[in-house]
């Protein structure tokens, strides 16, 4: 594993999800990378494994709620490049993710912020994204999801 850390980008899928009032949902990661900053919810994908399986597993993982390819948009691919993970040991490079980010719009008011699992975040808020911009504990790799689509526009798969 540190082989292909150390050499090779890793693919990640991030999940933006937006509700009726246009706010975005964070958690609070407890994992690296991004640990202690609120972060949107996401995960790598696994060797062999589709990306209609990967958000399946992310969308119910993270928020508990299976999503299907057909639920949402593509928003943007991303770089996320991070000096030192630290969840390896003796890591003396940093990790590189191309980030396949997608949006879902929560119109039907899915999500209970109480009810989410907390294998990853240990807590979840919705943030405006004006409130998102100006906060210093959300990490900048999400910021950017809206400085450089600020128009918040996606793309239809």
């Amino acid at each position: 594993m540190k082989e292909t850390v150390e050499f090779i980008p890793l693919v990640a899928l991030d999940l933006i999800i937006k509700n009726k009032k246009k706010e975005i949902l964070l958690g609070m990661r407890t994992n690296s990378p991004a640990k202690n900053y609120w972060f949107v919810p996401g995960s790598r994908v696994i060797k062999y494994e589709k990306l209609k399986n990967t958000l399946k597993k992310t969308s119910l993982t993270e928020i508990g709620i299976e999503l299907t390819i057909d639920d949402v948009n593509l928003y943007g691919i991303y770089d996320h490049i991070y000096d030192k993970e630290n969840y390896l040991e003796n890591d003396k490079f940093g990790t590189h993710y191309v980030v396949i980010a997608l949006i879902w719009e929560d119109n039907k008011n899915r999500i209970n912020l109480n009810n989410l699992p907390k294998s990853q975040h240990n807590k979840y808020k919705f943030f405006s994204i004006n409130e998102l911009l100006k906060n210093k504990q959300v990490h900048q790799y999400t910021k950017n999801y809206f400085l450089e689509n600020p128009d918040n526009l996606f793309i239809k798969f």
